[in-house]
This record gives C-alpha cells, sequence and structure tokens, in this order.
C-alpha cells in the first residue's frame, strides 16, 4: 500500500515538472530554458528535477511522448 502511494507521489511529481517545463519551453524557448528556470517555476530544486529527468532533452522528449499519447488516445 505504501509503495502504491509512493509511485503515486512520483508519478505526480514528474507531471508537474513535465508541466511546468512544457509552459515555459513555449514562452521561453528550449533554448532560453534551464533546468535552474524549470525548478523555480516549479517550487522544486534542481536536484529534484535531475531526480526524474536526467537532461532539459530528456525532459522535452516525455513531452512529446505525453503529447502523442493524448493524440494517439484522441483518435
Amino acid at each position: 500500500m505504501k509503495e502504491e502511494l509512493k509511485l503515486k507521489v512520483n508519478e505526480l511529481k514528474r507531471d508537474n515538472i513535465i508541466d511546468h517545463a512544457e509552459k515555459l519551453f513555449s514562452e521561453l524557448g528550449i533554448e532560453n530554458t534551464t533546468m535552474d528556470i524549470i525548478a523555480k517555476d516549479t517550487g522544486i530544486s534542481k536536484r529534484t528535477v535531475y531526480t526524474y529527468f536526467s537532461s532539459k532533452t530528456e525532459l522535452y522528449q516525455a513531452i512529446l511522448y505525453r503529447a502523442n499519447k493524448e493524440m494517439y488516445e484522441y483518435f
């Protein structure tokens, strides 16, 4: 039971990071958005961001994956 809750919390944190990064990439551009900016906007430490994503590229890929998944489910 505790393990299930922990996995859900981690999933929510990861989704929150993706949400904020997507907004920032859209507003500032990918090149101008840093992991520091993403962490600050999300309200977490940069270390926590790196716990979930090893790089800005990996984070961008997660955004693309989610968008692709949503389109696939829509159609």
